[in-house]
């Protein structure tokens, strides 16, 4: 595969992630192992998948609820949003 090819792979995996979790957004982890399970040949880092979808404009955040389980942590990338939503 490309370098093109990748990212779009990414791409199109993160965005169906986004659109199952109801929230909009793709924790990494769900990410790495949707890619590694869809190409099992193909050896993507969590660091490349990150740099692909930033480079696509995703916003990387870190949630963190206050108070409460220090389980309900979510590290993940959310997709830029629509023009006039901003």
């Amino acid at each position: 595969m490309t370098a093109i090819d990748d990212a779009a792979i990414v791409l199109l995996l993160a965005r169906a992630l986004a659109a199952a979790s109801g929230e909009g957004r793709v924790a990494t982890p769900a990410l790495h192992a949707a890619c590694r399970a869809a190409f099992p040949s193909w050896h993507v880092t969590p660091a490349e998948i990150g740099a692909i979808l930033s480079a696509a404009g995703w916003k990387h955040k870190q949630w963190r609820e206050r108070r409460g389980n220090p389980d309900n942590r979510m590290r993940g990338y959310m997709p830029p949003m629509p023009e006039g939503q901003r």
